[in-house]
């Protein structure tokens, strides 16, 4: 939803406006991996890591209005799919 109104294109919301999920941003998750993988062997201590977002406090649609501040031409649709929103509807904490 931030990248693509930036070009242009159309961003396409699998969740439903008011669904509130935890934010991180692909690259943040990557540059963990990475650094976790170029740490010295000898201190790795487990083989387990949990990267996660920003506490889930705003709504798709809150993010959404953000993101028109920045770029007002911005489309951004919803088109909720049930299998990610029963992801989003567990209990906290469990997978």
């Amino acid at each position: 939803m931030t990248e693509y109104p930036v070009p242009g294109k159309p961003f396409k919301c699998y969740v439903e406006e008011d669904t509130k999920c935890p934010i991180l941003y692909f690259k943040d998750a990557a540059l963990s991996a990475d650094l976790v993988y170029q740490a010295p062997k000898e201190q790795i201590k487990t083989m387990n890591y949990n990267v996660t977002g920003v506490v889930p406090t705003r709504t798709a649609k809150d993010i959404e209005q953000v993101v028109k501040e920045h770029v007002p031409g911005a489309r951004i649709s919803y088109n909720p799919d049930q299998k990610v929103m029963a992801y989003f509807r567990r209990p906290h904490g469990r997978v």
